[in-house]
């Protein structure tokens, strides 16, 4: 039966049906008689049934806040008819197609699906009767009948019914659970579940919202782990509409984590998370998408991801002009930049600024103006590109005690062991390409330190490293495929 036949069908079994939906917190504690065929199609006639079953707005609504209050009641009212409405139908649309298909399955014992447990296509149907069990969903809660089966390589039973819809050992229904996650993810677990409840009118602890986002972000963490192809997928999709030569600007940095494995003045009481923004640039400079790719774990985990995700994007780009690296001196970065001799790594400009004056804050009452002008002529000398002649100029410059050039002598090593990842600033900030690593900076506040660097907050290594990689999924617009793999 075809899905149209089966609405209709519905359609006529609900007409002259009615049900009371009662008023949350009305002024007049009276009830609304609300006819589900109304809600099927809303226009000016159902519009005005349900009207003139509502309690009128009498004079004294006409007060100050009044009959703001009374159209409060009145939205309520027709919400809650509409998940009313959308519960009862969801539940007789899974009598007749989807436990339907597992009766079928049953009786002509298929397999659909293999164990969840082992991965064998070696089980079969246990039971005669169907077990039941309550899903939550969006509109309420709704009773699924399903088939166990039992699986003959490790002996564990299971519901071939779930593991095909992608339902997983919960009782969230998929998009229920996708609110719960996006929710979760970018706000404290307590004011996620309240959220949730007001969104939805369906109500779940703090920990069963904040489970379901550590549950993608595990996800997306073994996805990344085996692969980076959906990221890639999204890159070739946005310069396919280029149709021109793009660039490709990969940011990199890192952000310290609390943890709550020690105390915050010990050694170890912080974790560095890793955060790397991949941005895709037409001719013009113009932003075409972005990926980003944030963990906190082992620095190899992340840099073989990270390393995945550009090999991948430099050999299946079209038309791809350059690939540019932006970061600080790092040693990590450094390193990375080593191991990728195709990244044009470019030193964020404004850390090397602030390393340049950062001098200044040693000198006390030696910054002299003579001194202040050298340093003015040495960042000049940077902004060129040219570092042997900054160099020269710090070298150049004289102090009445030695230990005052101490903190210079560290900057001219500094500069001299990155001369050549040094540019001409001012060559590439005239035709508009990137000079610092704002753009992951940015990032990993956003990523990071708005949601888990919250006043009191503590985390453990891996919950923290699920929502960061939750985080990312949303942000990239992959967190529906994710979600579906960590059901199945």
């Amino acid at each position: 039966m075809r899905t149209q036949d089966i609405l209709h069908s519905l359609l006529n079994l609900f007409k002259g049906q009615e049900q009371d939906i009662s008023l949350l917190g009305s002024r007049t504690s009276q009830s609304v008689s609300f006819g589900v065929a109304g809600a099927c199609s809303w226009n000016g006639e159902h519009l005005r049934e349900v009207l003139g079953r509502f309690p009128s707005a009498e004079e004294g609504y006409l007060d100050t806040g009044g009959l703001a209050g009374w159209f409060r009641d009145f939205l309520r009212a027709v919400q809650q008819a509409g998940r009313s409405f959308a519960k009862g139908l969801l539940q007789c649309l899974l009598e007749p197609t989807v436990m339907a298909w597992d009766q079928a399955a049953k009786r002509q014992g298929r397999r659909p699906c293999p164990c969840p447990c082992c991965g064998s296509l070696v089980w079969s149907y246990a039971g005669a009767e169907p077990e039941k069990k309550d899903f939550d969903s969006l509109f309420g809660t709704v009773t699924l009948r399903r088939y166990p089966a039992r699986c003959e390589k490790c002996a564990k039973s299971f519901y071939p019914l779930d593991s095909v819809l992608g339902l997983g050992h919960h009782r969230m229904f998929p998009l229920l659970q996708g609110f719960s996650a996006f929710l979760a993810s970018f706000l404290p677990e307590s004011v996620a579940a309240k959220a949730l409840e007001m969104l939805t009118g369906c109500a779940h602890s703090p920990r069963t919202v904040a489970a379901r986002a550590q549950e993608l972000g595990r996800a997306v963490a073994a996805r990344q782990e085996t692969g980076m192809e959906l990221e890639v997928g999204i890159l070739q999709q946005a310069a396919a509409q280029a149709r021109g030569p793009v660039d490709l600007h990969l940011s990199v940095d890192g952000t310290m984590v609390p943890l709550n494995e020690k105390p915050k003045d010990q050694e170890g009481s912080h974790m560095e998370a890793r955060v790397a923004v991949l941005t895709l640039e037409d001719s013009m400079g113009n932003t075409l998408t972005k990926i980003r790719l944030a963990r906190l774990t082992e620095l190899p985990v992340f840099l073989q991801c990270l390393s995945e995700l550009i090999q991948e994007a430099r050999e299946t780009l079209p038309h791809l002009r350059r690939f540019y690296l932006h970061g600080d001196g790092a040693v990590w970065i450094e390193g990375f930049a080593d191991a990728h001799a195709f990244l044009t790594f470019i030193l964020d400009w404004y850390h090397l600024k602030e390393k340049v004056w950062g001098i200044t804050e040693k000198w006390g009452f030696e910054r002299t103006e003579h001194r202040m002008q050298r340093l003015q002529e040495a960042t000049d000398a940077l902004w060129r590109g040219d570092s042997a002649n900054a160099i020269e100029i710090l070298k150049s410059m004289r102090f009445p005690y030695p230990s005052l050039g101490t903190a210079r002598d560290e900057v001219v090593a500094y500069i001299a062991a990155r001369t050549d990842r040094i540019p001409n600033y001012r060559w590439h900030s005239d035709r508009s390409l990137t000079i610092g690593s704002g753009e992951v900076e940015g990032a990993a506040k956003h990523i990071i330190t708005n949601r888990l660097k919250g006043s009191g907050m503590r985390w453990s290594p891996e919950n923290a490293d699920a929502i960061i990689a939750a985080r990312c999924s949303i942000l990239n617009g992959t967190w529906e495929y994710d979600l579906l793999k960590a059901n199945l």
